[in-house]
């Protein structure tokens, strides 16, 4: 067995970075997530406010749905958070990838893996 592979990393470093983008995604719609429910409000008011029904709210909470970054800027406005992504080139290591994210001007995430 590869020891790379054993643990978790893959020799391929495309679909290395590709997993730790999803990660990367899928924590910051957690996140959003997190913020709708603490400023108490609905599926149905946000879906409201974005102009949609709760279903498609629903699927895009619970990554049913590849969404544009226009349907993240209209579920952000409807629950009033700030998203601000820094997008940095990757270093000379096949395994490492430098993103952070900040919401509301608060970082909640910074990888570095190598």
């Amino acid at each position: 067995m590869d020891l790379i592979k054993a643990l978790g990393y893959d020799s391929n470093p495309k679909a290395h970075l590709a997993r730790n983008l999803t990660r990367d995604h899928h924590e910051m719609v957690k996140a959003l997530v997190k913020i709708r429910k603490d400023n108490g409000l609905s599926l149905r008011k946000v879906a409201e406010d974005m102009g949609t029904d709760a279903s498609a709210v629903h699927r895009f909470e619970t990554g049913q749905t590849d969404f544009r970054l226009s349907t993240l800027r209209r579920y952000a406005i409807a629950i009033g958070a700030n998203i601000h992504t820094t997008v940095t080139p990757l270093e000379n290591t096949p395994n490492y990838t430098s993103v952070k994210t900040v919401w509301g001007g608060t970082p909640i995430k910074s990888i570095g893996t190598r």
